[in-house]
């Protein structure tokens, strides 16, 4: 390694490590969004196992609630994208929730795996990199 390829290196380690934090920030986005679909799934079981008529709180962010009675105890509204949504038993509006939880897990980890990565192409460039230096500073010394 020259001293150019050590500064190539060294750049790359700092554009490594900016992909790191995007991808932190991913993964932040990816567990708050899997937490708001527990909430859901949470929400969704309280209401069928209550009846009509009963008194509950509903969640509805920012760990606040309202007061709410129970008029249908039976069906779920669900969300598909595009502000469209679709009616569906709590059984099938859990597995559509679960579904989703799946898919945001596998993300979440993919994310992991590829910080992994990046984290040890940093460690082997720094490595190369001090022992540039390292070498470096011996031949100066001799």
């Amino acid at each position: 390694m020259d001293e150019n390829e050590a500064r190539e290196a060294a750049a790359m380690i700092e554009t490594a490590r900016a992909q790191l934090e995007a991808l932190a920030r991913q993964q932040e986005i990816i567990k708050l969004t899997i937490d708001e679909h527990n909430r859901a799934k949470d929400t969704i079981g309280r209401i069928s196992a209550g009846e009509p008529g009963e008194d509950v709180l509903v969640p509805i962010g920012a760990d606040s609630f309202v007061h709410a009675k129970i008029s249908d105890n039976k069906n779920a509204v669900i969300g598909i994208g595009a502000s469209v949504s679709f009616q569906h038993t709590p059984e099938k509006a859990a597995k559509v929730i679960d579904a989703r939880m799946d898919e945001l897990n596998r993300a979440f980890k993919k994310i992991t795996e590829r910080m992994e990565q990046t984290e040890q192409s940093v460690a082997q460039l720094s490595e190369k990199i001090q022992r540039f230096y390292a070498q470096s500073e011996a031949e100066q010394g001799r």
